[in-house]
């Protein structure tokens, strides 16, 4: 195929695509950072604080497949609109939570929500390019993870 035949902005959409990948990855190492005042604010319990970071890989890593699979079969843009726009409005429900109980919650469903728009990144990244620009697209894909 033609390069004509791919969108001229592919390189901005992966820009973007990467940025909202780069915000999982730094979603689980920030609250990791942060689980040290959040124990100390929030009075929690030591297997309180650790439950803060695992609820929130347990739902990304349970869902990551079936989210996978339901973008292949609803479309790969859809499923990550919605994933996106779930994880900023359950990260603002996280940075909002006054305890415990609703943070676990939200961060439950943070986790969803990154299922949900992770495997999305990568399957619109490598519709949008040609083969002979592919390599350099993983790289930047790379760089990000």
């Amino acid at each position: 195929m033609k390069n004509e035949q791919y969108p001229p902005n592919r390189w901005h959409a992966l820009f973007f695509l990467l940025l909202a990948n780069f915000l999982n990855i730094l979603d689980v190492t920030i609250v990791n950072v942060a689980i040290p005042r959040i124990y100390h604010d929030m009075e929690i319990s030591h297997s309180q604080a650790q439950w803060i970071s695992i609820i929130y890989l347990i739902s990304f890593a349970a869902c990551l497949l079936p989210f996978g699979k339901l973008g292949d079969m609803y479309g790969k843009v859809r499923l990550f609109k919605m994933g996106l726009i779930a994880f900023v409005v359950t990260s603002l429900i996280c940075a909002m939570s006054p305890n415990i109980e609703i943070l676990m919650f939200s961060r439950f469903f943070q986790g969803l929500a990154s299922a949900m728009m992770v495997p999305q990144v990568l399957a619109i990244a490598v519709s949008m390019f040609p083969v002979d620009e592919k390599t350099k697209m993983f790289g930047y894909v790379g760089i990000v993870g």
